[in-house]
């Protein structure tokens, strides 16, 4: 069963758990869809209404691949937007058959440093994407330290550059 939440916003501090979520009559399949009520979603952590929509204040992101490239850029634009930001990375060889080298820690410190120059919390995460028990501690571990998970941006990923031999 599909179930569809009308507002982007999982759920407002100001909404009453007797409440259900606006949801249309039908899928985009045409089967019908029920309501979600409210007390089976979880609120998200600390929200401070904004008119601001790309304000993040009291929101907590996680973004794989922070090491370096495209997640340490989005990492420090969620600090800058004000989120507290954990950032995930393998930190390690993927593949042998990568052609240059691999993210360190010293990579995943300097996007923590970039972070937290921006006066928001940092919180480093050694982890494969690919192993979900990894990546299951540390969600809690997130959890655990900040209360809750607001953003994820699933980054990480690697692409081979090798050509095939005829």
């Amino acid at each position: 069963m599909v179930h569809r939440v009308d507002h982007p916003v999982a759920c407002r501090p100001t909404q009453r758990p007797s409440e259900t979520f606006p949801a249309s009559d039908q899928s985009r399949s045409g089967r019908p869809i029920r309501p979600v009520p409210a007390t089976r979603l979880r609120p998200m952590t600390t929200h401070r209404p904004s008119t601001d929509p790309f304000d993040l204040s009291g929101r907590v992101a996680v973004v794989t691949g922070a090491a370096r490239d495209i997640g340490r850029s989005a990492a420090v634009a969620l600090a800058a937007a004000g989120a507290d930001v954990a950032g995930l990375d393998i930190v390690a060889e993927v593949s042998p058959r990568m052609d240059f080298a691999p993210a360190e820690p010293a990579d995943l410190d300097k996007t923590g440093r970039a972070a937290r120059a921006h006066g928001r919390k940092w919180l480093p995460l050694q982890a494969d994407i690919r192993d979900i028990a990894s990546l299951r501690a540390a969600a809690e571990r997130v959890v655990a330290e900040w209360g809750g998970i607001d953003v994820v941006l699933a980054n990480a990923g690697i692409q081979g550059q090798h050509g095939t031999k005829r």
